[in-house]
């Protein structure tokens, strides 16, 4: 499930960062040091991506199990 799990990432990743960066050139009061929080929000995207990953790799390899 690793692989699947990284091959899912590399395109979440991407996703979450994208959204974080955007929240963040989207707020006014963060103009002053937007630079450094958009180095930090692209982190945190990243983070916030892994266990997502992991989330969906789950449900994609149990999506054809027997059904209850």
């Amino acid at each position: 499930m690793g692989k699947v799990t990284a091959i899912i990432w590399i395109m979440a990743a991407p996703f979450f960062m994208g959204v974080f960066v955007m929240g963040v050139v989207l707020m006014p009061q963060l103009a002053q040091s937007e630079m450094e929080y958009i180095t930090y929000a692209a982190i945190l995207g990243a983070i916030v991506s892994i266990p997502a990953s992991y989330g969906i790799a789950y449900k994609l390899m149990h999506l054809f199990d027997k059904a209850h």
